[in-house]
Order: structure tokens, then sequence, then C-alpha cells
């Protein structure tokens, strides 16, 4: 069994190079807003804007001063959106297991072994570079933690191996926050008692950092020694809590924008509880504003959520309390937690969820059918911008459509 990894090189501004093949070797940065504004943040740069010191987050003046003949670019969701359908179809003709982790990242098992998973990565990169005009790194390990780490080691364009027999020789001299899913806070924790590498982390008795981290010391050293951790990276053992974040192509104060992205985010939580059969009690939301300070909450409610509407009317009422009007935001997330298993009780007369719970269904299945990028509730697509790259559901959705009804 070998686990792979895929993940996009630079993807927002290399989509912009290749629609526009003038750009190729320019440094080119993706800000949310059109550069006679003089506002927005760089939301994605090229590899040439790199080296100017360009950063994701860097504010749109400040990165002009740095790269003042640089190619400063409005974000398009549709075309970077269609890049990654496109990328997902192929991926599924290898006749693997794929999941997409984000828009540019996608995981791949190959129950055939590293022979298999070589062979895929070499097509598949290949095909993006010749056929879509970008390019990506596979990394391939016995886990879906060192395959992820392994792309991270390859980047960019590359193709990174770590066998079981060589975790130690390839990852023991790396900082120990570049193992995926360990954050800055747990990476102090483990600094304060010497832990600075993965190496150092391999030599400490896992039992001295048992107090201190509770379960989660188990996850870290399956991960360092080629285990495949129970929930892969971030979540050792037990799914305690669903989130996502999505950072605003183009940062608003407008309320609608905001809350549609909130009703994607409900529709994404709401299908994975779906998938994992569970009911949450608490809402998460979490905003950033443009000046990057962060506000957030949480709501427990008295009843088990399963539904979009189940989230989103929680989310709602913790934005009321949260949101200052006015303020633009760039960054809008949300999570559910206090999760146990979802009990069937529902009355004949339950309409209303009955419906809820079809339309939830009906998008998950086209989404893992036809890609993530195609269906979207028309409030979402519109107000997000997504609406230019959807899926004729008079093709492929008709029947689910008619499903449906």
């Amino acid at each position: 069994m070998a686990e792979m990894f895929i993940d996009c090189d630079a993807f927002f501004a290399s989509c912009e190079q290749a629609i526009n093949p003038s750009l190729r070797g320019k440094p080119v940065a993706v800000v949310g807003s059109a550069e006679s504004t003089q506002r927005g943040v760089v939301t994605a740069k090229s590899r040439e804007a790199k080296k100017y010191g360009i950063t994701t987050g860097m504010p749109y003046f400040q990165a002009k001063k740095l790269m003042p003949n640089g190619y400063f670019i409005r974000g398009k969701p549709h075309v970077y959106l269609d890049f990654s359908r496109k990328l997902h179809d192929r991926l599924i003709t290898y006749g693997k297991y794929v999941h997409p982790c984000s828009i540019d990242e996608f995981h791949i098992s190959c129950p055939e072994g590293y022979e298999s998973a070589v062979s895929i990565a070499e097509d598949f990169r290949a095909w993006t570079r010749n056929t879509l005009g970008i390019t990506v790194t596979a990394g391939i390990a016995d886990t879906r933690v060192l395959a992820k780490l392994a792309s991270d080691m390859g980047k960019p364009d590359g193709l990174k191996l770590i066998p079981y027999e060589d975790i130690s020789k390839e990852i023991d001299g790396l900082p120990v926050d570049d193992l995926p899913g360990i954050g800055y806070r747990t990476a102090a924790t483990l600094a304060k008692r010497g832990v600075r590498t993965l190496g150092d982390l391999r030599a400490f008795p896992k039992e001295l950092l048992r107090p201190l981290m509770g379960v989660r010391v188990d996850w870290l050293y399956d991960s360092i020694e080629g285990r495949e951790p129970a929930y892969g990276w971030g979540l050792p053992f037990k799914t305690k809590s669903m989130s996502n974040d999505f950072t605003l192509l183009e940062s608003t104060a407008d309320e609608d924008v905001i809350k549609a992205h909130l009703l994607m985010i409900a529709d994404n939580l709401a299908g994975r509880l779906a998938v994992e059969k569970m009911a949450a009690r608490v809402a998460h939301l979490h905003l950033r504003y443009t000046d990057f300070n962060d506000v957030g909450g949480s709501f427990t409610i008295g009843y088990d959520m399963t539904l979009t509407d189940h989230i989103m009317d929680a989310l709602l009422h913790l934005y009321k309390r949260i949101y200052v009007q006015g303020r633009t935001v760039r960054l809008v997330g949300a999570g559910v937690s206090g999760l146990t298993k979802e009990i069937q009780l529902r009355l004949p007369i339950d309409e209303e969820s009955d419906i809820g719970r079809r339309i939830r269904d009906v998008l998950g299945d086209m989404s893992s059918r036809f890609g993530p990028a195609s269906i979207r509730r028309a409030s979402v697509a519109c107000s997000t911008g997504m609406i230019a790259n959807m899926v004729n559901p008079l093709t492929a959705g008709a029947t689910l459509v008619k499903e449906l009804k």
C-alpha cells in the first residue's frame, strides 16, 4: 500500500500564467481587488514573485513596493475551480480512491504499492504540464501524513518518495512544525522540552509528553514512525470537531457575500456530518478582518445539528453577535463540535427536515460524482462569483435532479 499526496505549485498564479502565456516567467501576484484600487491582499504568488519577498496575505501596497514592476492580477475564482475540476476528473481515471483535500490538493490511495503510485504520479505530472500548463508536486509514502510531508519536501514541480526504511534519514532533520498537523502552539510546547526537530521527537520518551498532550502524543509518534494515524493528520483517533476556513479572493463588507460563504461552509459541514453519521451540538464562527484582527465565538444549541439549515441558523446567531457592520472581511471560517452519533428520530410530518436531508444528499452525491465545483446553491453561486464554473445540470446532473423531485 502506498499513499500519494498531490499539491499544485503556486496554484492561482500558475493558472493565471497558463491562461495568459505572456506571464510565464514573470513575477505574478494574485490579489483580491483590482490594481487601481490599491487595496486588498496577496492571495497567491508565482515562484518569480516569491524571490522579491512577496508572501501570501501581504497587503497590496506593501507588495507593490517590493515588486514595482510585477504583475498584480485580480483573482478569478471560476477559473481556479475549473482547473481544480479538471485535475480531479483526470485523477479519477486512474481508478484509485481520490479525496480532494482542498481546491489544489488531492490524496490518492494506491493499494498496489509504490510502483503503481510512481507510475500514476509521473503520468499525472506530465499531463498537467502538457495539457493544463501548470505543475504539481507529488509525495509518496506509507502514510497520508508522510505523503503530505513528502510533497512539501519535493516542491516545486517534484516527485518525492519517503520509503518506510528511509523515514528517519529523510525527516529527522526537519523542524517539528514541518509535520502536517503540527501548529505553532504544539511546536512551542515541544520546544520547551528541547524538542525542535523530528529527530529530537523520535529520541524523546513518549510517556513524558503524555501528561502535556494526551492522546495526541500517540498521533505524533505514529506519524514519524510510519504508522497511519487513525484519522490522518491532525485528528487523533476520534473526530471531535469539523471546520472549514475560506479566504476570500476579494475582501468584502457585503454581508450577503459573507453569508453566502457561510452557507457554502454549512453545506460542506452538513455533508461531512452525513458521511460520518454524526450530529453536532456546538457551532463555531471565525472571521478575520483585513487588518488581520480575528473575532469568533461559539454557540451551544439544544438539539442535534445534522442539516445545513440547522448549522446556518446557529452561525447566523453568532454572526449577528460578533460581526461589526461595515468592517471588511478577508476570511470566513465555521465549524461544529460536540459530535455524537446521529440518532434517526423523525416524525412522519417532519417534511421540512426530510427535504433538507434530500437536498444535503443530492449536494453530496453531485459533489462526489462530478467534483466540488459541479453544484452550488444558487444564492452561493451568484454571491461568490462561482456561477461561471457550474456544470450544466441538464447534462451532468439531470438524473439527480429527477431523483430530488
